[in-house]
């Protein structure tokens, strides 16, 4: 892996262009955008693999954006290179978007009052799509902590709905043998991204919806950035947390 050279596209008198090999091997070349940080270093890096090891912390959710509210990209080219090679790089985004919509139906006789999203990755890749798509899981447990992001408090009442949004770094902790949606909780990785929604009863009584997000609400726990993974909720009631592992009763 070479040295970054920062590129500023808003500049017109910009003419830098990346530094490529030539001859008969492919080579990789690598690009992160949106950093708007020109003294941005990769540090020690040599291989692919040191370079997927080079993250962002996240402490908070507004970590996953940029200084301008954007969000940063990456992308790789692969290709035997010279001076006459169109570097037709596709950008993707480095991070997921969670979107939870809950329709409270007027006869639920619940008012939601806070929802809350626990284990977020504390680590972000700077060159996140050399993952590609899917690498089995990721993070490794023993590579970086997570968090929880604050509870956000609200009042939905009965026969009203809810759109809430979340951005958040990679989070795959792969597919459990659960069959259905109502034990998908039973099987959740330690890890796995959770969400978490609390309602109160007419007697001020709470309970506790809990939701593990992913490619289907049955048995996958993958969050893959450049993906809006969307959470429709009914609420219809209760429930009973005897036949459903999404339900706790604190009553």
């Amino acid at each position: 892996v070479g040295s970054p050279r920062y590129v500023d596209l808003t500049n017109p008198e910009n003419d830098v262009v990346p530094v490529v090999h030539s001859g008969t091997s492919v080579h990789k070349l690598v690009v992160v955008a949106n950093t708007h940080d020109e003294f941005f270093q990769w540090g020690d890096v040599k291989t692919i693999d040191k370079l997927k090891t080079v993250t962002k912390a996240i402490a908070k959710e507004s970590d996953c954006h940029t200084s301008v509210n954007d969000l940063m990209m990456s992308g790789v080219f692969e290709s035997v290179m010279d001076e006459t090679t169109e570097l037709n790089v596709r950008l993707y985004r480095n991070i997921v978007k969670l979107t939870l919509n809950i329709d409270n139906v007027v006869t639920s006789g619940l008012t939601l009052v806070s929802a809350q999203v626990y284990n977020v990755p504390a680590a972000m890749s700077y060159a996140d799509r050399v993952f590609g798509s899917s690498e089995g899981i990721y993070p490794e447990l023993e590579t970086v902590s997570y968090i929880d992001y604050p509870a956000e408090d609200f009042i939905s009442n009965p026969g009203e709905t809810k759109t809430m949004t979340w951005y958040m770094p990679r989070n795959e902790m792969g597919v459990t043998a659960s069959t259905e949606s109502k034990q998908k909780n039973n099987f959740a990785p330690s890890n796995a991204t959770l969400i978490k929604l609390v309602a109160k009863d007419a007697d001020g009584y709470a309970t506790v919806f809990s939701f593990y997000p992913g490619a289907n609400m049955r048995n996958d726990h993958n969050l893959t950035p450049n993906k809006h993974y969307i959470v429709d909720i009914k609420l219809t009631g209760k429930g009973d947390p005897e036949q459903d592992s999404r339900i706790e009763d604190m009553g």
